[in-house]
């Protein structure tokens, strides 16, 4: 009786966990998906310069659970909103650049070591395109 009430709690408290972490998980995908439409809806792309971008990149690292902001362009480039990457890094060959653009999609990536930190993190991900879909 004992391992059935132990099983049952653990069933019930894991329920309880992966709801809470999906619920998260969708809060941070609906607010990436509005940080990409506010940028594909800026029709003067003049305006958007790396300070721009950078501003706007610290609105969204207000979030506490947000480890880091940044965007990466096709032409390898990056713009991170409290990070310099070290010399050859390539944005390009990183899973969370790859798999929104393989994928046309948000996609969370795999837990993965973070180069800034040295921790687990995992990395909500999406193309941001151009009115010609091209990739921004």
């Amino acid at each position: 009786q004992i391992v059935a009430n132990i099983d049952k709690q653990m069933i019930t408290e894991t329920r309880e966990f992966t709801q809470s972490l999906e619920s998260m998980l969708l809060y941070k995908a609906k607010s990436l998906e509005t940080a990409k439409l506010v940028l594909q809806s800026i029709k003067n792309r003049e305006e958007i310069n790396k300070d721009f971008l950078i501003s706007f990149l610290k609105f969204y690292k207000s979030d506490p659970e947000i480890t880091i902001a940044y965007m990466a362009f096709p032409n390898g480039d990056s713009i991170f909103d409290n990070w310099t990457p070290p010399k050859g890094f390539n944005p390009l060959a990183r899973p969370w650049y790859k798999a929104p653009i393989e994928k046309d999609t948000l996609v969370f990536t795999d837990p993965y070591v973070d180069t800034m930190t040295g921790e687990y993190i995992v990395t909500a991900a999406s193309p941001v395109k151009n009115t010609d879909k091209s990739i921004y």
